[in-house]
């Protein structure tokens, strides 16, 4: 702020929001700057002074005359800016909250935030619970955070504690000084991604733009449809794949093989959309019914997995211990569900945790269509009324999501691997 540059006036502003906490800090090192300095950050202490009811307008508005009238405060109210005094006269206030202890409080400023916050965990009662809370609304500037007039219900007080608590999670650092390992930390935790992401982290998404609703209690209603309709294409994907797969591998160059490799063509090549529309079409009248869009979904996933497994299928049946196989007598189902099958499913399970985020993005699509309000329906509401929160949420949640498919595709195509599992017996005897 003294340095007089770009962001100067925001400083001056940040100064006087933060009043009374800063006091400690600030005041004591008046006498130190220049007189010019000692001006500007006396002015910028104006509102603080008003707040708590303290000089005149044209006294704290006046460089000269506002760095007397602060140095002269500090002088006299020092020692009512020590955590043991300030606790004392909010502690008397709680006990009896007369007009001269409350004066006693407001004259203290936001340095009681950290100690109003401390009185509202341990409050009992609902009248306890409101003294705390609107003390903390006029102290950190929160006005609309005060507590209602009217009787309200448990539930209703314990929301507004948790709302506070939320502020003083993204807010403490401007209240308390960090020191120690805190002052490192913060380093990192109080830029706007360590604050987000511990946010986060503990389930504070924020509140939706569109209905105000809370973004975490909208995710965990949305969230089903959308997983529900990806996880079961997939499933249904799998289940017709494989089989199809292993016919036109077995009957390769014949007509049924080429009939299924042009079939399959097809029906890769139709957009989800446009299958969405036209299944739509024969769509039952009840909501809430799935079998339709789920064959959406499924449809370009069934052919690009049967292509795929088709091709492996197709490289394990080249394999010698195949061939040694069949000159033992092993044939027809028994070998290719004993002896081919298990070695060629593998890279199958590996490109289903690929396909999810193909599955996701386009359940979206499907849901619109159908008009089952799931993550997509929210989402296309979301951009249209510029809900960034909700977007960042669901992004993120997409994200967790389709990693954990992705992980959990790779871990059992392990598993499935008999070579793998062979592997990781022999390490067992080794250990």
């Amino acid at each position: 702020m003294i340095a007089k540059d770009a962001e100067a006036p925001l400083a001056a502003y940040e100064l006087g929001k933060l009043g009374g906490a800063a006091f400690p800090y600030i005041l004591p090192k008046l006498d130190n700057l220049r007189p010019d300095e000692r001006g500007l950050v006396a002015v910028a202490l104006a509102p603080a002074a008003e707040r708590m009811g303290l000089g005149e307008a044209e006294v704290l508005r006046d460089p000269a005359r506002a760095a007397t009238f602060w140095t002269r405060f500090w002088e006299e109210r020092s020692l009512d800016f020590r955590e043991p005094a300030a606790r004392r006269v909010v502690d008397r206030y709680l006990r009896e909250p007369t007009p001269a202890r409350e004066h006693d409080l407001v004259e203290l400023d936001t340095f009681v935030v950290p100690l109003l916050v401390a009185a509202l965990r341990t409050a009992t009662t609902t009248a306890e619970q409101r003294l705390v809370v609107n003390q903390l609304a006029r102290a950190a500037g929160r006005p609309k955070a005060r507590f209602p007039d009217e009787e309200t219900a448990r539930t209703t007080a314990r929301d507004i504690a948790n709302e506070w608590e939320s502020f003083w999670f993204e807010s403490h650092t401007y209240f308390e000084p960090l020191e120690g390992a805190s002052r490192v930390a913060a380093t990192i935790t109080e830029t706007r991604y360590g604050r987000w992401l511990g946010k986060t982290l503990t389930g504070r998404l924020g509140f939706s733009v569109r209905d105000g609703k809370p973004i975490l209690e909208k995710l965990i209603t949305r969230s089903p449809i959308t997983v529900g309709l990806a996880a079961m294409a997939l499933a249904l994907a799998l289940a017709l794949a494989v089989p199809v797969a292993l016919v036109s591998a077995t009957q390769r160059g014949r007509a049924i093989d080429h009939g299924l490799a042009i079939g399959l063509f097809v029906l890769y090549s139709a957009p989800t959309f446009w299958l969405a529309q036209l299944l739509s079409n024969f769509a039952p009248k009840t909501s809430g019914e799935l079998v339709l869009p789920v064959l959406a979904l499924a449809a370009p996933v069934t052919a690009l997995t049967a292509r795929y497994q088709r091709a492996a299928l197709l490289e394990v049946l080249s394999l010698e211990y195949v061939r040694a196989a069949r000159a033992r007598g092993a044939g027809g189902l028994r070998l290719l569900f004993l002896h081919v099958l298990p070695n060629a499913i593998a890279p199958t399970l590996s490109l289903a945790g690929v396909l999810l985020p193909q599955l996701f993005g386009a359940a979206f699509v499907v849901e619109e269509v159908f008009g089952l309000e799931g993550l997509g329906f929210e989402s296309v509401r979301a951009v249209e009324a510029s809900d960034h929160a909700w977007l960042v949420a669901v992004t993120m949640l997409s994200a967790v999501i389709c990693s954990v498919g992705l992980i959990a595709s790779d871990l059992a195509a392990g598993i499935i691997d008999p070579r793998v599992r062979e592997l990781l017996r022999r390490r067992g005897r080794a250990a």
